[in-house]
């Protein structure tokens, strides 16, 4: 398998892409840091393929300017959004540091007081999006983090949402 070209790279001239962090449909997520700032964040890069595609664009950056209108604790927040000169095209958006969701539930039982942490939160950040008559595409548990937990998710830990 070849090596991700994008790794290591400084993409729009500000973000140096650290790692993968994840991959979909439309593209691949890494964690990148700002070379000023030193701001981690999440950066969503659209597939080179999608990216050559005007309608796959136009989505992308309507989805930009459809979450930075989103502010509300559970919704990750979205930072800048652009195409670099040679085509990527790409979201900037908030980094939770935690758990994947999806991890969280895969380990088996989960306690009920988390559940229902899990829940008032997830329905916190829905009601958000609805007053904004914004309809999330991709509501699963892997664009979701448990946040402020050094021992795994508890109660106590803020669940963060990015939808796309």
């Amino acid at each position: 398998m070849a090596a991700d070209p994008l790794l290591g790279q400084l993409l729009g001239g500000r973000l140096r892409i650290v790692r993968k962090l994840g991959e979909g449909g439309m593209g691949c997520v890494y964690l990148a840091e700002h070379v000023l700032t030193r701001r981690k964040s999440a950066v969503k890069v659209l597939r080179p393929e999608l990216a050559r595609d005007r309608d796959s664009v136009n989505r992308c950056l309507r989805e930009a300017e459809t979450a930075s209108q989103i502010n509300h604790p559970n919704v990750a927040h979205l930072y800048d959004a652009g195409k670099t000169p040679d085509g990527i095209v790409y979201l900037d958006i908030e980094y939770v540091e935690g758990e994947p969701l999806s991890t969280v539930l895969r380990g088996g039982l989960v306690q009920p007081s988390l559940v229902q942490a899990i829940v008032i939160q997830m329905a916190a950040a829905l009601t958000a999006l609805h007053e904004l008559n914004i309809v999330p595409r991709s509501l699963q548990p892997d664009n979701a983090r448990c946040a402020n937990s050094s021992a795994g998710a508890d109660e106590d830990s803020d669940i963060v949402f990015w939808f796309g």
